[in-house]
């Protein structure tokens, strides 16, 4: 087994811990709003994902949910927090599940926002493909690839005009949307999003978790939240008027949750 890489990650307030993964082609300053209203009474750590912000971005990894989560765990084990709640949107939510399932004397509550459900690829494929998320053309296949290469190439002036092209998102989180390659984007996007086990995970989990989902999502618009409901009645789901990027749509409703975790 590979070393894990040592991850970029911030280290703020203080209190009880709580850690936050962002989703795909985010960092760690996707959480700044829920960052600002939480650092006065939690200790507050945001990562770059392997392969994304300021993290390493090995192209011998497989960014599977695996990889990613062992890399969470290695970084984290340098600022010795014991039990901590983790906090996931999107990519950074099937992280964060996984890291719950493989070391779950870490986690005392799993918070996952966004998380992208799917009954098989074919399903994961076209959702995700018909989304608004990203434009189709970056999403698979070599047209993406090839865009993705020449962004990387012109990764200084695209900086600059990306702001004006994602006005739903604040400036710096826009910059940071390139700060990746390919291999760690498409990688992540098959091995950790597509080549998902979230059901049988979410079946097995043993720590306090919530879900929380935006009604406006289009990348999860075939869900059937009554469903999971169902097959899971000790998971609390929370639905809140909010599209994929409900964080920095709602970071107050976010803060509010992860409070009253704490109070329960």
């Amino acid at each position: 087994m590979a070393t894990a890489q040592t991850l970029n990650f911030t280290d703020s307030g203080g209190g009880t811990p709580v850690v936050f993964l962002h989703g795909l082609m985010g960092s760690h300053r996707y959480w700044g709003k829920v960052e600002q209203c939480l650092n006065a009474t939690w200790r507050v750590i945001a990562l770059d994902l392997l392969g994304f912000g300021d993290s390493p971005k090995p192209t011998g990894s497989t960014y599977s949910a695996d990889t990613h989560a062992e890399a969470v765990h290695s970084s984290l084990a340098q600022v010795k927090l014991g039990t901590f709640t983790l906090v996931g949107h999107s990519l950074g939510s099937i992280v964060s599940l996984r890291y719950a399932t493989m070391y779950p004397g870490s986690v005392s509550r799993l918070i996952l926002i966004s998380m992208p459900v799917f009954k098989d690829k074919q399903t994961a494929r076209s959702e995700i493909k018909h989304s608004n998320i990203t434009p189709k053309i970056m999403m698979f296949g070599p047209t993406a690839w090839l865009m993705c290469k020449a962004m990387c190439y012109m990764r200084p002036v695209m900086k600059a005009i990306v702001p004006f092209v994602t006005r739903d998102v604040p400036a710096e989180i826009a910059h940071d949307s390139l700060d990746h390659n390919w291999t760690s984007y498409s990688r992540s996007m098959q091995n950790t999003i597509i080549d998902q086990n979230v059901i049988e995970e979410l079946a097995g989990i043993q720590v306090p978790t919530t879900i929380v989902y935006g009604s406006r999502d289009t990348l999860l618009k075939s869900l059937d939240l009554q469903q999971l409901r169902r097959k899971f009645p000790d998971i609390q789901f929370i639905e809140l008027d909010a599209s994929h990027q409900l964080p920095l749509e709602k970071p107050e409703e976010v803060v509010r949750i992860i409070n009253e975790g704490a109070k329960t």
